[in-house]
């Protein structure tokens, strides 16, 4: 039955009725969203993020090392499309799978790929404050104004200066830390286990955080997973010259690849400050040492919480162990920074202890200063700086996490904003 016509068409009784719920149903949240001014604040403030963006893309598309980590990209998809070994093209370091799954890249012209990588990898940082701010703080008022708060302030440090213009897949895989936290936070462990090998196979940076699962005491679904995963490298191998070349490569990646001697000081790990500005052995036997001790102070409370872990405890449990490793090892570049956001919203929005919040809040800081006249060797030494008070941040944070904790369960209430949107 109808009761009349509007814009051009019969209104069913029902139909109008529907209309005039959902019109009295949306009316409220309008009404909030129009008495709330930080709503126009936000707008303002992603208006200036906008800003940032371009200034460091005008930057970016200037200097030599345009496209320098996009181009053997292009160059393994289109060794893909000819039949030639992928390991042969220049500065290729990845899993055979990525040059499969990045075969497209092989038919676009250099030029562009590399000024489109710059606009991706901005695109990519304001995502990631966007999910890290959803994901781990607490819904309120002044929530709105976070995600362009802190995606200036990574996009006008000195991390984007440099790290933008590389056009890294780094910057695209930082997001999957918060993802797997909350999928994890959620029990969705076989979704969060699943994107996290997707990682692995265009690039292993999140290699460490494939512990997390099994710290949370869920067996299965990482270990299917990964087995999935490892069937798809073993498929890929013909596309190589065999295990020898990608032994090769792992080894060349595990002594720092090609930032040593004259260009350690782009290298970020405690390898690349020793040797540039010329520590002796021991002392850094013994930095590394007190970095595996802090390291086990955030694997414990995870051990010991297990199930009971939530989204923001497997955060910064799986960022403090990536960074432990980019701290010990032999290599660290400016672009893994990113992946370390996550960890630090949780511990700014969830820790209980201030000091933790504290510290965690020094070192996002620092990672967002303006440093971009500083030598290498400067930069370097505030970086490192930088990790290292992360570091102790998320140790401080675990540790707290034991006091007075009460069971809980996968659906847990704080298990993140961004799985209830």
């Amino acid at each position: 039955m109808t009761i009349g016509r509007e814009g051009g068409r019969d209104v069913l009784v029902d139909e109008r009725r529907l209309d005039a719920t959902h019109a009295r149903a949306a009316a409220p949240s309008r009404i909030a969203a129009a008495r709330n001014p930080l709503i126009w604040v936000s707008a303002l403030l992603w208006a200036g993020v906008g800003w940032i963006a371009y200034r460091q893309y005008q930057h970016a598309v200037t200097v030599p090392s345009l496209g320098l980590d996009a181009r053997p990209l292009k160059g393994a998809g289109q060794a893909v499309l000819d039949g030639t070994d992928v390991y042969a093209v220049h500065n290729f370091v990845y899993p055979p799978t990525a040059a499969v799954l990045l075969i497209p890249l092989g038919a676009v012209d250099q030029t562009v790929l590399a000024r489109a990588a710059v606009i991706v990898g901005e695109v990519a940082i304001a995502g990631l404050a966007v999910v890290a701010v959803l994901t781990f703080v607490p819904r309120r008022r002044s929530r709105a104004v976070l995600p362009p708060l802190l995606a200036a302030g990574l996009l006008a440090g000195f991390v984007s200066y440099h790290a933008l213009a590389l056009g890294n897949v780094s910057v695209l895989l930082a997001p999957v830390v918060a993802g797997v936290a909350a999928l994890g936070g959620r029990g969705r462990w076989s979704w969060a286990s699943a994107l996290l090998v997707l990682t692995l196979l265009v690039k292993p940076l999140l290699a460490p955080v494939v512990l997390v699962p099994f710290l949370g005491r869920r067996w299965r679904p990482p270990l299917v997973c990964l087995a999935v995963g490892g069937v798809l490298a073993l498929a890929s191998l013909p596309l190589t010259g065999g295990v020898g070349r990608i032994a090769e490569v792992v080894r060349t990646l595990l002594h720092g690849s090609v930032l040593v001697g004259n260009q350690a000081g782009n290298n970020l790990s405690l390898t690349g400050f020793a040797s540039i500005h010329h520590m002796p052995g021991y002392t850094l036997a013994v930095a590394r040492l007190v970095v595996v001790l802090l390291a086990l102070l955030i694997v414990i409370p995870a051990v010991i919480l297990g199930r009971e872990l939530d989204t923001a405890q497997l955060a910064w449990t799986a960022t403090g162990l990536l960074l432990a490793v980019f701290l010990a090892g032999n290599l660290s570049e400016v672009h893994y920074l990113y992946a370390l956001a996550p960890g630090v919203v949780a511990v700014l929005a969830g820790a209980r202890s201030r000091v933790a919040r504290m510290l965690a809040l020094a070192g996002l800081a620092t990672l967002c200063l303006p440093l971009y006249g500083l030598t290498a060797p400067t930069e370097q030494a505030w970086s490192v700086a930088a990790e290292a008070v992360l570091l102790v941040a998320f140790a401080l944070a675990a540790l707290a996490s034991l006091r007075g904790r009460t069971p809980v369960t996968g659906d847990a209430r704080d298990a993140g904003e961004l799985l209830r949107l």
